[in-house]
């Protein structure tokens, strides 16, 4: 019974292994190991039951792994270690400190949680929680965790469009301290691609914006995206109506405005301004119109009214009409009135235009006094408006002064042209498509010099008004006409090079459209493409595997193209692609081990485990035998620069149901014969023996079964193309059998031969660079094989460690390692480390254990992983149920002969 009695303290205030900032949660496993949380350090060190320090983990972050002040900790019967911080999630690790998963986020929800703070678990697994936040406890059960919430896919705002200036586009997410990742280059964010969104983006050319959201402990958001196209150039005029009257004429040309801003007014600073031209301020237009052409003339008056309303004039036929005031044009029985009624060429709708209409159509994109620049001296103004200098103090006939960029004459000096706005002080914010009033009795806008004008007002900006009912020779028209009441035109569907097919090679696509000024929009996710769906074309499209290309083009003012399609099939030659990994699983009572086998050098392997395909930057790297407690997908795919990469391995692992493991068989009368120091491994779905030594004769010969009881001669003396040997080392490695090093009546060998079939074999390298060796061990791992010490001779021994990533060049990692020169130790990877056991070296058998994550650093464990394990070598060793296994071995025998050994051991962790 515990009286209290101080036994011992350990533990100094610092950073360093074994100190301490706020100890906090303490848990010990089954095997007395002692697991502290720092609360402050954001650590879980482990200790000996002494207090001897091992290792630690963690780190600030709220990462897989990390820790926000970590508090409570227990372990589970199976050894993991469960751990709640201030980030309101648990997280699990293996016993070596490795994260396995975490759940959890912030909130009241199941599996949710707020200051979580004590955990401990049951005898069945099960992890209780003391949720202090929301005062409740929860449990979980073994192997499980709540399905997390998804984080809110972000807002991009403003939403994708066509803009005439840069925009300013913010990202937002309604989840509470979600990270927003994003990208502009067409790519899918993720947590590990794109920019963290801190601020507002700046979009100053056509871009796709792309975005995601992710939180600790909750499933990353749906991907949003808004495809941007800014035409910050001047903008093109779109195309001239031809309208028959009646045997006159009408020109219209297609203003391009929908998307498109403008600043309406002249700034302060502007000369010979009138104070009414302000305040200056932005105005947006969200659709296309018609205009003008030319001011309306005489006899296209006539043509529609009849007669002249107050005064009669003849100058021309293409003079500008005058005399004609705001309600002869919009009243009753007005000129408007009677056009609409005709319809001349199906059109209907006629109108004045807008103040703001008329502005913009007369700049044509310009932001100068008058659209052909400032002219501040007044010298150019004769090329491009009539005006009291050159018009003798009279109208001209249309169209014979230069055109503005947008096609329009007369637009700054002829005739003034009546608008339909009631005049007005500007608005100080931005407006959207103004119209101002069609009715009523206040005055009325007209824009533009007349003839009689000084220059200074003819600018752009400048204003005037009149009452409606006013007839005067100075004011004139011309007409609008809403874009959506002409039927628009097609634009033409783009031309994809190459054509679809079946290539060898990657291809190069370009996409392009006939008509001018449009934006293609494509995809390669099987959807159809349009201006809110797809990527903007900017450059062509690589193609490296199969896939499908659709686009189409959009033009402002015209119908979006057909949509393209363009198929392609890349098929490379086998021998520049990667071969498909090979998959295997062991299924234990509450777990599955799921290895790889067939590594290939130079391969980097990427696996995944929520279903999406792995990739170079999708998934994570390859480090060694993985082990699952629940149901998911297992998907490894490998990469290799200049390589395609692998098709695609998968294997769907389910939690296994227990089992109970049959007895050991015995096979009597094989016919391999009694022999010792032979190597065995398994290759293609066969057991392998490879060589030994009988009483009087080494071997060379080769025997494979695939069931342990009928064995077949693979080759005979006669085909060998390696020495009979004994203790060598084997090992399967790029789906190749390896025997290397050996011995045969006092000589030693450096050689190593491989063959893929047991049959051909082929000497890799006569010499590997090491001394002549036997009785040593290796393993593969991290791609390499290894070679670990042995005897180079009667009475001496080696610790040096070699690896080869091909089997013909061998690399000396190091050429003493921390333990002792040995022969007949066994190695063995496990847990993303090579392990050396046993052996013997000049004086004794040995217990000892060392590992080591590079083959260079060599360590040996706080404490040895096999109980009571006593010295011994030329045992067999293996991994079995995530636990090292050694069975058997030769060791000391006291006063007499070695002993044989019939003991089996399995480390603790």
């Amino acid at each position: 019974m515990t009286s209290g009695t101080f036994l011992k303290a350990f533990g100094t205030a610092g950073t360093g292994d074994g100190q301490f900032q706020a100890p906090d949660g303490i848990a010990v496993d089954k095997y007395g190991a002692v697991y502290v949380t720092d609360f402050q350090n954001n650590t879980v060190q482990m200790f000996s039951s002494e207090g001897t320090f091992n290792k630690k983990w963690g780190g600030a972050g709220t990462g897989n792994g990390q820790f926000t002040s970590p508090h409570g900790i227990c372990c589970d019967s199976n050894g993991h270690i469960f751990v709640s911080d201030k980030s309101c999630r648990i997280q699990k690790f293996s016993p070596a400190g490795d994260f396995v998963l975490g759940w959890g986020s912030s909130g009241s929800g199941d599996g949710q949680f707020t200051d979580p703070s004590g955990i401990c678990s049951d005898s069945s697994g099960n992890i209780y929680v003391a949720d202090c936040g929301n005062s409740r406890v929860q449990i979980f059960g073994p192997g499980t965790a709540p399905t997390p919430e998804k984080v809110a896919t972000p807002n991009i705002v403003p939403a994708g469009g066509t803009f005439t200036v840069a925009q300013s586009v913010n990202l937002t997410c309604a989840t509470s301290g979600a990270t927003i990742k994003y990208t502009t280059d067409g790519t899918a964010p993720s947590v590990t691609n794109g920019s963290v969104h801190s601020s507002a983006i700046t979009v100053s050319a056509s871009a796709t914006i792309k975005a995601m959201a992710y939180k600790t402990g909750m499933t990353d958001s749906d991907v949003a995206s808004a495809a941007f196209v800014i035409n910050s150039t001047t903008p093109q005029p779109g195309e001239t109506l031809t309208i028959d009257l009646g045997g006159v004429t009408l020109k219209m040309v297609k203003i391009p405005a929908a998307g498109r801003s403008f600043l309406r007014g002249s700034p302060s600073s502007e000369k010979d301004r009138s104070t009414d031209e302000g305040p200056q301020h932005t105005v947006n237009f969200t659709k296309d119109y018609y205009i003008g052409k030319f001011e309306v003339t005489q006899s296209q008056w006539l043509k529609i009214y009849g007669r002249w309303p107050i005064v009669s004039i003849s100058d021309g036929d293409d003079h500008p009409a005058y005399y004609v005031s705001w309600d002869h044009i919009n009243g009753t029985d007005g000129f408007l009135e009677k056009i609409n009624a005709l319809k001349p060429g199906g059109y209907d709708g006629f109108r004045l235009p807008t103040e703001a209409e008329w502005e913009y159509a007369a700049r044509a994109g310009t932001t100068t006094r008058f659209y052909w620049g400032d002219d501040l001296s007044y010298s150019e103004i004769g090329d491009y408006a009539w005006y009291t200098s050159n018009s003798q103090w009279a109208a001209s006939p249309v169209g014979q002064k230069t055109a503005n960029a947008f096609g329009l004459h007369d637009m700054s000096g002829n005739v003034s042209e009546w608008c339909s706005d009631i005049y007005g002080i500007y608005p100080e914010g931005t407006v959207t498509d103004p119209t101002g009033s069609l009715s009523g009795t206040s005055n009325r806008v007209y824009r533009g010099g007349w003839c009689e004008d000084e220059a200074k007002l003819c600018r752009s900006a400048r204003r005037a008004f009149a009452s409606p009912g006013s007839s005067m020779d100075t004011v004139g028209f011309r007409l609008a006409l809403d874009a959506s009441a002409v039927p628009a035109s097609k634009v033409q569907t783009p031309s994809i090079s190459p054509a679809g097919g079946t290539y060898t090679s990657a291809q190069s696509v370009t996409l392009t459209c006939a008509t001018s000024g449009a934006t293609i929009y494509y995809t390669t996710d099987g959807t159809t493409p349009s201006a809110t769906n797809g990527t903007v074309y900017s450059s062509a499209i690589s193609v490296t595997a199969t896939k499908t290309i659709k686009a189409v083009a959009v033009k402002s003012g015209m119908t979006d193209s057909d949509a393209a399609s363009a198929a392609y099939t890349i098929q490379t030659s086998s021998a520049n692609k990667v071969k498909t990994p090979v998959i295997s699983t062991v299924a234990l009572s509450s777990y599955t081990i799921v290895d790889l086998n067939g590594y290939e050098s130079g391969v980097t392997y990427y696996y995944t485990l929520d279903g999406t395909d792995p990739s170079a930057s999708n998934g994570t790297v390859w480090g060694g035998k993985i082990y699952i407690e629940y149901t998911t997908t297992v998907k490894i795919v490998g990469v290799k620069t200049g390589y395609d990469n692998s098709d695609i391995a998968t294997k769907v692992v389910s939690l296994p149901n227990s089992t109970a493991l049959a007895g050991f068989q015995s096979v009597s009368g094989s016919p391999l014969g009694a022999r010792q120091q032979a190597c065995a491994v398994a290759h293609n779905g066969k057991l392998w023996v490879i060589g030994g030594y009988d009483s009087s004769t080494y071997k060379n010969d080769v025997w494979a079964s695939t069931d342990g009881v009928t064995w077949s001669e693979a080759t005979g003396l006669s085909l060998s193309k390696f020495n009979v040997r004994a203790h060598h080392t084997a090992m399967v490695f790029n789906n190749k059998i390896y025997v290397i090093g050996g011995f045969n009546s006092g000589s030693y060998y450096a050689d190593v031969v491989s063959s893929s079939d047991g049959i051909n074999w082929t000497t890799e390298s006569a010499g590997a660079g090491f001394t002549a060796r036997a009785y040593h061990s290796g393993t593969v791992f991290n791609n390499k094989m290894w070679v670990i010490g042995g005897a180079t001779g009667l009475t001496t021994y080696a610790n040096d460690v070699w690896s080869s990533a091909d089997g013909v060049t061998w690399t000396q990692v190091t050429a003493a390692a921390a333990f002792t020169p040995r022969f007949g130790q066994r190695t063995l990877a496990f847990e993303d480390k090579i392990w050396v056991l046993g052996g013997k070296d000049s004086s004794a058998y040995t217990t000892g254990v060392y590992f080591s994550n590079d083959g260079v650093t060599w360590k040996t464990p706080s404490k040895n992983p096999f109980t009571a394990f006593t010295g011994r070598a030329y045992m067999g060793v293996e991994v079995f149920n995530n636990k090292m296994w050694v069975v058997g071995g030769r060791g000391p025998g006291g006063s007499g002969p070695d002993t044989y050994l019939p003991d089996i051991y399995y480390s603790f962790y």
